[in-house]
């Protein structure tokens, strides 16, 4: 399989336009990446704000590529970032940490590795990496040989470290070495594409060898054949996943309260943190562990400095934002989960593409059971509420007290928000012919799937 890898990668060289990409410093662009923060990472920042020198400005530092990736741009990125291009002794024209904005549709690949490569060189450095993060933002999208630059922007010793962001809303799209169709006849053209080929190839390899990114990537990436066909990422927990790093700058980083929430739902956090940080659920030959071995506890806490850190070698401590929270309870990305896929043993997460052979056991257990068949399957959000629980007239602990609703009861789930309250995420329910606002976290769960536990979803829209 991993002879494979990335002969998915990305694109050949496309023909999107005679105009390289415009590679400028902006500073004015500081602000927006100072507000970014992780929401899976504990609240990180993304963007960092002590430089080597402390007299340097690090909004400084902050260089955009923007438009098609063309022949000549990696010397242009040379040229802006360095003080004397042409030298064997690189020395960089911007304060360090730098940190690197891509915006672009895709273009010439072997520029774009040769870019990558150049970036993720200077994540090395004893006096710590002079490459900040590269970055997608929300609104903007990173296609084709893009986000070949973004992949390579790493180096082979990074782990455990946030070098890589997209930030909810931005595109990250990957897709197949293809040939342009009108040169799809000629024979140094197809050699050329092999050659391009081999050489993405070598490129992702070292980054699945280092653990940089999964096979995931590449399996999903190969299903793209077609030049306007991408396996997008839109800075979701599929975002990390893929081993990237998601991020924002609105309510999801907020960190709120862990009150309310059971031993069960801190084990499920924990679950969503742990897979997605190891880049995959547990493969088919980790079945049986799975099942049986005691799972990580979470310990969910407001600030890590005042959490109760046991020294239990099963226990984590985790900062609980509301991005994290939306996931467990069913609001991905601030939208109501109504269909969604398992995540597979075998870690391809291709069940969209692949409808008919991932379909068939389903609509065949439906029908065996006189059940209707929804794939992908269909969320049901008729729930109970586990406490008295005030319903509001808006999302917030802010919005207006319309009743109170009593435990047991029973309501309809029909919208979500995320909330930079203690609560996080608010639903939107329909109650005795009533409907307003309440905590999510007093509405009762999705009921166990498989062996008593809570199989984690992957959201279908």
């Amino acid at each position: 399989m991993k002879s494979l890898l990335f002969s998915a990668a990305l694109t050949v060289v496309t023909t999107l336009g005679a105009q390289a990409a415009e590679i400028t410093l902006r500073p004015d662009l500081a602000p927006r990446l100072e507000k970014l923060k992780t929401f899976y990472s504990d609240n990180r920042p993304a963007f960092a704000t002590e430089v080597w020198n402390p007299s340097d400005d690090p909004s400084d530092g902050v260089v955009l590529v923007s438009g098609p990736i063309e022949k000549g741009d990696a010397a242009m990125l040379r040229r802006v970032l360095l003080k004397n291009p042409d030298a064997d002794d690189e020395q960089l024209n911007v304060p360090r940490p730098f940190h690197v904005i891509l915006n672009s549709p895709g273009g010439n690949l072997l520029e774009a590795i040769e870019m990558g490569q150049f970036l993720a060189g200077w994540r090395y450095g004893n006096g710590g990496e002079s490459l900040g993060g590269v970055f997608v933002l929300n609104g903007q999208r990173c296609m084709s040989a893009c986000a070949m630059i973004f992949s390579l922007a790493v180096a082979d010793r990074d782990e455990n470290t946030l070098e890589r962001f997209v930030e909810v809303g931005a595109e990250l799209g990957f897709h197949m070495p293809f040939l342009p169709p009108d040169q799809a006849a000629q024979s140094a053209e197809i050699g050329a594409a092999m050659d391009l080929t081999y050489s993405v190839m070598s490129e992702f390899l070292k980054l699945v060898s280092s653990g940089r990114v999964p096979i995931a990537l590449a399996q999903n990436a190969l299903y793209y054949r077609e030049s306007d066909e991408f396996f997008t990422l839109r800075g979701g927990l599929l975002t990390r996943f893929m081993g990237f790093e998601p991020v924002a700058s609105d309510a999801r980083i907020h960190v709120v309260s862990s009150d309310a929430l059971t031993a069960e739902d801190a084990t499920e956090i924990c679950r969503i943190l742990e897979f997605s940080t190891e880049g995959g659920f547990p493969s088919s030959d980790m079945y049986e562990w799975w099942n049986i071995d005691e799972p990580v506890e979470c310990i969910l806490a407001q600030t890590i400095e005042n959490a109760d850190r046991r020294t239990r070698s099963n226990s984590r401590t985790v900062l609980l934002t509301a991005g994290l929270l939306a996931d467990h309870l069913g609001c991905h990305k601030g939208t109501l989960t109504r269909h969604y896929y398992h995540w597979d043993w075998g870690n391809r997460f291709l069940e969209e593409e692949e409808y008919e052979e991932y379909s068939a056991y389903p609509r065949a257990v439906a029908e065996y059971n006189g059940t209707e068949f929804h794939y992908p399957y269909k969320m049901d959000w008729t729930r109970t509420l586990l406490s008295n629980v005030n319903m509001r007239d808006a999302p917030g602990l802010n919005g207006a007290r319309i009743t109170r609703l009593s435990e047991g009861a029973t309501v309809q789930v029909t919208d979500c928000r995320i909330t930079a309250d203690s609560q996080g995420v608010w639903f939107k329910v329909t109650a005795s012919g009533q409907t307003g606002w309440v905590s999510a976290r007093y509405v009762s769960r999705r009921a166990p799937t498989r062996h008593g536990w809570y199989e984690m979803i992957r959201p279908a829209e």
